[in-house]
């Protein structure tokens, strides 16, 4: 099996825990795309938050918040949401006024609480109400897990809940998730979901590693995310993709 695409989280997966990114792990995906291998982000994180992390570093596709935004190479060609974002997240306040939560809208965060407790350097707009929300499609809702509230009574039956990062759930879109937007820019480039690799680390990795023709965890993933990989690479902090890219797929003749 030769593979055409290389699709990779960020978080935990590529990214060191400072955020940085290695040359040698520059060199790497720089190699791919020299060699035509397609690279593509899939994280949770915005657009605004992937651009300030990757720098001058650039990927031929980019899919956002799980999938609720695809772009393939410079267009988005999908944007799938939640449309009363305001009026679930008001409801929840209503019955739980402590609540932590948050609404991710236009690539701008709005948060009922300072946002950086738990998401460091990203910018956020402070809010109590959620009015800015309204009449508009959100690409997610995310507030810290609670024991104490039943989720499922404020999300109908278009949406979805998961947990990520241990502490932060967030409820999105059910069109909206990593394995759709990847057979979305599969669609786009003629390839098939066989000739991808995946590589992710988090419980919102698990369907694009179930799925795709390759499917590796880092060694610092989840233990449920290892369990159903069908392969381990290092852990991120010693450039685990890359390494697994260059002496497992390329040494192995994969690419």
């Amino acid at each position: 099996m030769k593979y055409k695409m290389i699709v990779m989280d960020l978080d935990r997966t590529l990214l060191h825990s400072d955020e940085s990114i290695s040359d040698y792990t520059i060199n790497t995906l720089n190699k791919l795309q020299t060699d035509g291998i397609k690279i593509v982000i899939a994280t949770a994180r915005p657009i605004r938050e992937v651009e300030r992390v990757i720098g001058q570093l650039r990927f031929d596709s980019y899919i956002y918040h799980n999938g609720a935004v695809v772009q393939f190479e410079n267009n988005v060609i999908s944007h799938i949401g939640i449309c009363n974002s305001d009026e679930i997240v008001n409801s929840m306040l209503q019955d739980n006024s402590s609540l932590k939560i948050s609404i991710e809208m236009n690539d701008r965060l709005y948060s009922n609480f300072n946002a950086n407790q738990i998401w460091a350097k990203t910018e956020y707009i402070k809010t109590d109400d959620f009015k800015e929300c309204s009449n508009n499609i959100a690409e997610k809702i995310l507030m810290e897990v609670h024991n104490n509230i039943n989720i499922n009574k404020y999300i109908n039956d278009g949406l979805y809940l998961q947990v990520s990062e241990c502490n932060v759930a967030m409820i999105m879109n059910k069109a909206a998730s990593k394995i759709n937007g990847i057979q979305l820019l599969a669609n786009q480039y003629g390839i098939a979901i066989d000739e991808i690799v995946a590589f992710g680390d988090d419980y919102n990795d698990i369907d694009m590693i179930k799925e795709c023709g390759l499917g590796i965890a880092v060694n610092n993933a989840y233990n449920d995310v290892r369990k159903i990989a069908d392969d381990i690479c290092e852990c991120n902090e010693k450039d685990g993709v890359a390494r697994y890219i260059n002496d497992i797929l390329y040494s192995g003749g994969y690419l």
